[in-house]
């Protein structure tokens, strides 16, 4: 009798758990509003005026930083960018700014890279709080001689529509596959067939069929025995088709649950688009446990929508992207004067943009014209391709919106694309916030430690972290070991130098750093092969090369090397200067202080040698002094002692307290300025983790028609113009000119930007004639 009230009282507190466990419509649309409130995506896009490259050229691309609802993002941000191998090595990091969701920027391919195919990724710091999902990609070519393949299976991505196989219920599957009319075949763990399909014209194949529980499924191309598994089967849940009928926009969404299914009641359907619930549903269950909802796709906003598919205690059962499609379309033309041109001739184009009125749009967009001889589906690799907006890019084809069934199409690919929304975590959600804000400025976190100990450095330690090239000092008190840095304007790789003393007033020599890394996974490169066939854009630029070298033709490099004078000059000027010059050759430094430098005195000791600078009144040396070697400092004594004295220029020394004091422990003990001949002498770097990446300078993208040496000199470029920023006028007309070069055939125009809140493309071609 015990045991049955147990039982009951067990039995009755689970049905009141599961009855609390329900979740309204209403209550899931506001934690949903709520969560995407604090946690706003970010999507980031860039377009590369190429796609395929050889080592020693230059990248050039323009960013967009847009929010879920396709608006550029206020403010500025930081953006980090990888070139990233198939092995998931980093080979170029490279930081840039980006202003009210535009950027542009550059990168240079080392001359020492291997051929092969790249991935190129980036994201901000707020967009690490999202994982790899998120961040920017996409594959270049590096080519030096012969072409380069990427290496597929013929099947290589299976998903079920909905994102799970339920059993006993209709399920669709979509196969992408590497090329056009595969043949597929649909088999069990028996090997019998359970059905076979084949790929369209884009690599895409659907499937129709009804799975059974303990039953594994496979699939493979049919006379190639390689299987690839499908999603294993679950007993319950729902399966989800999107069904078209002809003559309605408004697709169906067709759900079904097996016969012993728990979800045999009321399901919620939610309709997604540009972050935010546009619409809700409840779907009945039926008799033949099955329910369905139409979507109002044509009062959706156009696009890429979703829709999640929710039991009523918030559990995820289905979910999947799809399309929207609208007649409100950005109409844009560009004009040429004429449709062939000679060499060198000037290009005058004009850019309209309007909307399906005829009204005048306002946007702004990015131009490059490249040498369509080189490059293969240029028109397929432009912004509202990547962006999904427009046209859709697969692999290597678009999806052609004058075929009837292009929709369908487009949306049997989503499937193999779809993000879930993290409704578990929208549900649970606990008030958490963010861990990486977003940031306009180069940031350093990490710990301080004692180099020989490893032992955390004692509170209230006083650490200077002084940046070598970009001579920024940042002083500050330790608490814990905890460091954060904020480096306003910072340009270039830099160094760190560090100087602490402790709370006693104790020089620490061997302070080390361990800085928080970028802490989120950088996706590898696909696998490649190189192709027997010599590459087109490779040969290209074997001979640009040698023309180039052959006519000495260069490009000035930027230097970025700061010496002793610029530090020299923040502090006005040296106290005592000494032209080593000047003088006799001394055999060794420690002598030719002695001799000539009389601030200096040198002395041995049983630990090594010191030097002190014999500072003003009221101030006492108490260490050795920093010493600034070509523009870079240390406090090796060892080091200084060991210069060449017939490599040294000058030696200069700072012993005035008003100059030293307000430097802090950079100044504590004076400070010698040495500068070489050679002008690079420098210790070795003795811990990596004093690197440090700053932002890259964007560079104008400059053709040398203002030189004279241009006039007889061949001129050969694949990017013969780059202009990442163009705006419209108020009656949506914008101009640009460029000069042809000496390369004849077919040219490509290629637009890219935005206008209306939506991206749009142009490709125009022309020809260039002798």
């Amino acid at each position: 009798m015990v045991k049955i009230k147990l039982l009951f009282i067990i039995g009755f507190l689970v049905c009141i758990i599961n009855t609390q466990a329900q979740l309204s419509k209403e209550a899931l649309v506001k934690k949903f509003d709520s969560y995407q409130s604090v946690w706003t995506k970010q999507k980031l896009h860039l377009v590369l005026n190429q796609t395929k490259f050889s080592p020693g050229d230059t990248v050039w691309f323009k960013a967009y930083l847009l929010g879920e609802d396709q608006k550029k993002i206020a403010g500025r941000q930081l953006v980090n960018l990888h070139l990233v191998d198939s092995s998931e090595v980093e080979r170029i990091h490279v930081l840039f700014n980006v202003k009210d969701g535009i950027g542009y920027n550059q990168f240079v391919i080392p001359d020492s890279l291997s051929a092969g195919i790249y991935l190129v990724t980036a994201h901000t710091n707020w967009i690490r709080n999202f994982g790899d999902e998120f961040i920017f990609k996409e594959k270049i070519s590096i080519v030096a001689s012969n072409s380069i393949l990427e290496e597929k299976d013929p099947i290589y991505a299976v998903k079920a529509e909905g994102g799970h196989l339920i059993n006993h219920v209709t399920n669709r599957v979509i196969f992408r596959t590497s090329q056009a009319g595969s043949s597929i075949k649909i088999v069990d763990n028996q090997n019998q067939e359970v059905g076979n399909t084949q790929s369209n014209q884009y690599g895409i194949a659907g499937f129709e069929f009804i799975p059974h529980a303990g039953v594994s499924y496979f699939a493979h191309l049919i006379n190639d025995d390689k299987k690839i598994s499908l999603p294993p089967i679950e007993e319950d849940g729902c399966s989800v088709r999107l069904q078209y009928i002809m003559g309605n926009k408004n697709p169906t969404l067709k759900i079904e649950v097996p016969s012993s299914s728990k979800y045999q009641d009321e399901l919620y359907v939610f309709i997604l688009s540009e972050g935010k619930i546009h619409n809700s549903f409840t779907a009945t269950i039926g008799a033949e446990n099955s329910g369905s909802v139409q979507i109002p796709v044509d009062k959706l906003p156009k696009g890429i929508a979703h829709v999640s598919v929710l039991a009523r205690n918030g559990n995820l059962l289905a979910s999947r992207d799809f399309y929207c499609s609208s007649e409100d379309q950005i109409l844009e033309t560009v004009s040429l004067s004429k449709s062939s041109y000679h060499t060198r001739e000037k290009v005058n184009a004009q850019v309209l943009l309007r909307d399906q009125t005829g009204n005048p749009l306002v946007g702004e967009f990015s131009v490059r014209v490249l040498n369509g001889e080189l490059f293969e589906n240029l028109a397929e690799h432009s912004y509202p391709d990547e962006m999904s907006d427009d046209f859709f890019n697969f692999e290597n084809s678009t999806f052609n919106r004058t075929d009837s069934s292009w929709l369908v199409g487009v949306n049997d690919w989503l499937i193999t694309t779809t993000k879930s929304v993290p409704w578990k975590e929208i549900i649970s959600s606990t008030g958490a916030k963010p861990r990486y804000p977003q940031t306009g400025t180069v940031e350093k976190n990490g710990l301080a430690y004692l180099g020989n100990t490893a032992e955390v450095v004692p509170d209230e330690t006083q650490i200077m972290f002084y940046l070598q090239r970009n001579i920024i000092p940042h002083q500050t008190f330790i608490m814990q070991g905890k460091v954060g840095l904020v480096i306003p304007e910072m340009y270039g790789d830099d160094e760190f130098f560090y100087l602490a003393r402790t709370p006693a007033g104790k020089e620490i020599l061997n302070i080390r750093m361990d800085w928080e890394g970028d802490q989120i996974r950088l996706p590898g490169a696909p696998v490649w092969k190189e192709s027997q066939s010599m590459d087109s854009y490779a040969e290209f630029t074997s001979k640009r090369k040698i023309i180039d070298q052959s006519f000495n033709v260069y490009s000035p490099k930027l230097s970025e090397e700061i010496k002793s004078s610029a530090f020299e000059s923040e502090l006005a000027s040296a106290d005592v200067v000494v032209m080593v010059q000047d003088y006799l050759i001394f055999p060794t430094v420690a002598e030719m202080i002695r001799e000539i430098i009389p601030p200096l005195y040198h002395r041995k000791t049983r630990k090594g040698d010191i030097v002190r600078v014999g500072l003003l009144p009221p101030m006492i040396e108490t260490n050795d002094p920093l010493y600034i070697i070509d523009g870079m400092a240390t406090k090796s004594t060892g080091f200084f002692l060991s210069l060449n004295p017939a490599n040294i220029i000058s030696i200069k020394v700072i012993n005035d307290p008003k100059k030293l004091l307000p430097l802090g422990l950079l100044g504590r003990n004076g400070i010698v300025l040495v500068e070489t001949k050679t002008g690079d002498a420098r210790e070795p770097l003795d811990d990596p983790a004093k690197k440090i990446i700053g932002l890259n300078r964007a560079l104008p993208f400059k053709m040398p028609w203002q030189t004279s040496e241009i006039l007889y000199t061949p001129f050969f470029r694949s990017t013969i113009y780059w202009n990442p920023t163009i705006n419209t006028d108020s009656i949506g007309k914008a101009t640009f000119e460029f000069n042809c070069t000496d390369d004849m055939g077919q040219m490509v125009i290629l637009i890219d930007g935005m206008a209306n809140g939506k991206p749009f493309s142009i490709v125009k071609n022309f020809e260039v004639i002798r």
